[in-house]
């Protein structure tokens, strides 16, 4: 009787760390996913900003264009293209007409974390390699009127 209760035991401890380990798999993964939900947020946060002054100035300023790229770096972001027309490249800035259908400035931001925070798909197995990149940014009507 005795041998049979201690096989018993030892087959529950085998489940226990089983279901154990899959248990903290799911919620490391559920933490990941999280983070790259907010790092998302955060990133079109900072472009809707940047488009909205993008809105009154016709373009994407110097100035700008520094501020949001040190702002990216600020919570852990590089970016790696800037799609708009910017004052930095020569571009002219786009005036508000009487056009109802008017002109529009545009801003798309590509960028990627420093850190990439889905590293817990290595712990069953993921073998990509894929960098995780972020792509924000908008659309809206010229403000400027003047040059």
């Amino acid at each position: 009787m005795r041998l049979v209760s201690e096989e018993r035991g030892s087959s529950q401890s085998i489940e226990f760390l089983i279901i154990g380990m899959m248990s903290l798999i799911i919620v490391c993964l559920a933490i990941s996913y999280n983070i790259v939900q907010v790092e998302q947020q955060q990133c079109e946060h900072l472009s809707n900003y940047y488009l909205a002054r993008m809105r009154v100035e016709g373009y994407l300023t110097n100035d700008d264009e520094d501020e949001m790229i040190a702002r990216f770096a600020s919570i852990g972001m590089q970016v790696q293209s800037i799609d708009a027309p910017r004052e930095s490249l020569g571009d002219p800035r786009i005036l508000r007409t009487t056009d109802p259908d008017g002109e529009e400035v545009w801003l798309t931001i590509v960028a990627a974390p420093n850190e990439n925070p889905l590293k817990t798909g290595s712990f069953i197995g993921s073998t990509s390699g894929g960098t995780l990149t972020f792509t924000v940014g908008g659309r809206a009507k010229s403000e400027r009127i003047d040059p």
